[in-house]
């Protein structure tokens, strides 16, 4: 049995113990109380406030659409690197000849039109006459658009223009005329619509006999095909309405951006006969014909 000591000495050792489980509870939520306390204050200074927010959003912004400038710039840059421009020279322009290319806008001319009696008529003919009844007028004209489109060109300007396509240039050397005959294609497809002009009228150019004629007029439309849609010329065309007719007939004398023809033009008549003449090398034994012809004299 315990005694009046003992049971006084087991209470006052709960009493510690307790007092100090509640010692030590508060002594923790003193301690959380305090903590929290203390860190608010650093949670309230870590949020920005809304005008630093705008200032990285804006600088974001900037940055993003500064590197999507440059990433379009450099790779426009890449393409025009690669393939050229129109109004300096495509890289499958003939490399002597860009340097004659420049660009204007003209307008173009020759387009048909419908009075109000319902007459067709042409209000604004080319002042040069390409079409209509033939004429030495009118093949004097396109001569004068078309001569001299096969010229020289030196060995470095095959390789140079023509290797990528066709491998060995040898194949383009003439004994005849004593070196490597080209031509500008722009010239070449010229040639193929006249051709076909000249079809329009068989009974003032008698039709060709040879059994290969039709063939070449064939390609002839193909190469007009294909330059063409090569070119790509998206100008609008509008077209007006006509009330005697209760239609509409396209107006096509409107306005592109074109190369100048005339500089390309007299590029290759240079090129030709002129001062940028590719000489001919003949044969020791064979010389030059006159009249200022480049080929040489021996025969094929």
């Amino acid at each position: 049995m315990l005694s009046r000591r003992n049971m006084s000495s087991i209470t006052s050792i709960f009493s510690r113990s307790n007092a100090q489980r509640y010692s030590l509870t508060g002594d923790d939520d003193e301690t959380l109380d305090g903590e929290a306390q203390s860190f608010l204050p650093e949670k309230r200074r870590a949020i920005p406030n809304s005008t630093s927010s705008w200032r990285l959003i804006g600088l974001w912004i900037l940055s993003t659409a500064l590197f999507t400038s440059l990433a379009v710039y450099l790779d426009r840059r890449a393409v025009t690197s690669r393939l050229g421009t129109y109004e300096k020279g495509w890289k499958t322009d003939f490399e002597p000849a860009r340097q004659y290319i420049s660009t204007e806008q003209v307008r173009f001319t020759g387009s048909p039109a419908f009075d109000l009696e319902n007459n067709y008529f042409v209000p604004n003919p080319d002042p040069i006459t390409y079409v209509g009844d033939p004429s030495p007028e009118v093949d004097r004209a396109w001569d004068e658009l078309t001569w001299g489109r096969y010229i020289l060109i030196t060995r470095d300007e095959a390789v140079a223009a023509l290797t990528d396509t066709f491998g060995d240039v040898e194949q383009f050397w003439s004994p005849k005329r004593g070196g490597y005959i080209a031509g500008v294609d722009m010239f070449h497809t010229l040639h193929c619509l006249n051709r076909l002009r000249e079809d329009l009228y068989p009974d003032y150019y008698p039709m060709n006999p040879h059994p290969n004629h039709k063939l070449h007029q064939s390609h002839c439309i193909e190469q007009i095909r294909q330059y063409i849609m090569c070119a790509g010329d998206m100008s609008l065309t509008p077209t007006r309405y006509n009330p005697t007719r209760k239609g509409s007939y396209i107006d096509s004398d409107v306005k592109h951006t074109c190369r100048n023809f005339g500089p390309l033009r007299e590029f290759l008549s240079e090129r030709f006969n002129g001062s940028k003449a590719v000489p001919p090398i003949c044969p020791e034994d064979k010389t030059f014909p006159e009249q200022g012809s480049r080929s040489c004299v021996i025969s094929e």
